[in-house]
């Protein structure tokens, strides 16, 4: 745990004890509580600049007026010890889902970034282990949704990156060729964490982990290529990149059929997924 890590990790469970638990107590809620670090904290990425983000899950039914008041005082935006506070009511994972084992259901619509957030999170209050069940659960996309999601970055990568960002470089487009190359590459890093069966993180931290995976396709040699040069030469090195995943697909054809690996376009007629994000 790095310094700055530790740090945040300790104002945080002494806001927990001295604001939160309090409260709970007072409300006979504490051991329906589920409190945890999530962001940077969590994931264990922070820094100088890493602020507290906390979540927390009621795992007790409340009607309206007895909700209202706990978000009330237990949400917070703000500053304690001179460092930024997040504090919010989880209204997103849908634990309930997962709790009640109904993964099913919880299946029919996902968010990338926060099924890396859920197996990420680290407990401040945990009385019921939610998040050793959430980490057991969903620890991976099945196997139909893991093809879903594979054939939406491999589609974004060829059609941004490789298609895209070639039209229009030879156009003089060169802003929108950029754009076009980073949203590929952006799609070749989060493939490499799938292909590797993690979930990737926000596209802040995409670098973050790639020397620990199995597999990173060579990213940092390629990586230090493409964030050099002018463009056609950063396009000339994603060619080449992406070339390290044609080959990886080649032998393993039971993820992309080998007939789609270098006409990903056709996989627009199979069920695949695109993550849109702000």
């Amino acid at each position: 745990m790095n310094k700055y890590r530790a740090r945040l990790v300790s104002i945080g469970k002494k806001y927990f004890e001295e604001k939160m638990r309090p409260f709970l107590i007072q409300k006979g809620l504490l051991n329906n509580t589920l409190i945890c670090f999530s962001g940077s904290i969590a994931y264990g990425y922070c820094d100088k600049l890493s602020d507290i983000e906390m979540e927390y899950y009621i795992h007790k039914k409340l009607n309206k007026q007895a909700l209202r008041e706990v978000v009330e005082i237990l949400s917070k935006e703000g500053v304690y010890e001179s460092v930024r506070l997040s504090i919010g009511l989880n209204t997103e994972w849908k634990l309930n889902l997962i709790l009640n084992n109904k993964t099913g259901n919880f299946w029919k619509s996902f968010d990338p970034y926060q099924l890396f957030e859920m197996t990420h999170a680290l407990a401040i209050w945990d009385p019921f282990k939610i998040i050793e069940k959430i980490k057991k659960q969903v620890a991976f996309y099945p196997n139909p949704i893991f093809k879903k999601v594979v054939r939406g970055l491999w589609i974004t990568a060829n059609d941004s990156g490789f298609y895209n960002a070639d039209f229009s470089i030879k156009r003089g487009n060169y802003t929108e060729g950029y754009t076009f190359l980073y949203r590929g590459l952006e799609a070749l890093l989060r493939l490499i964490y799938v292909l590797n069966r993690e979930y990737y993180p926000h596209s802040k931290w995409l670098t973050r982990q790639l020397s620990t995976l199995k597999n990173n396709f060579n990213a940092k040699y390629y990586l230090k290529k493409i964030n050099s040069g002018n463009l056609k030469d950063r396009y000339k090195t994603f060619c080449l990149f992406i070339k390290e995943f044609e080959q990886f697909f080649l032998k393993k054809h039971n993820i992309i059929e080998r007939k789609y690996v270098f006409d990903p376009w056709v996989l627009l007629k199979k069920p695949y997924y695109i993550h849109c994000t702000f």
